[in-house]
């Protein structure tokens, strides 16, 4: 089972503390907020460095990947249109998930 939206440091640490009670290894994807939108939950793109050192110190937890939502855009209201939007968002969403993929 996967957790899609791991999306702070609190639950981060509550995940891995129970994931150690029951012995196993528990599989997540990180939330990047990418759009900044105060609405939604997730690590902001600058979050990211910070707590990459914090992710490898946890010895129950597998991050598997990134999870985003992007903003909603006036023009592209519904997913099926929004490719410019996600276009747009894609190429910083990469650059995060290089960052994680150097790091460890």
């Amino acid at each position: 089972r996967l957790i899609q939206s791991a999306d702070r440091l609190k639950l981060l640490e509550a995940i891995n503390a129970e994931a150690a009670r029951q012995g196993v290894i528990q599989d997540v994807l990180l939330q990047v907020n990418i759009g900044r939108e105060e609405s939604k939950g997730g690590f902001l793109e600058e979050e990211i460095p910070d707590l990459l050192p914090k992710l490898a110190e946890f010895s129950n937890i597998r991050v598997q990947g990134l999870m985003a939502i992007p903003p909603v855009c006036k023009n592209y209201p519904f997913f099926p249109t929004s490719g410019s939007v996600v276009s747009w968002q894609f190429p910083r969403f990469a650059k995060i998930l290089q960052k994680m993929i150097n790091f460890f």
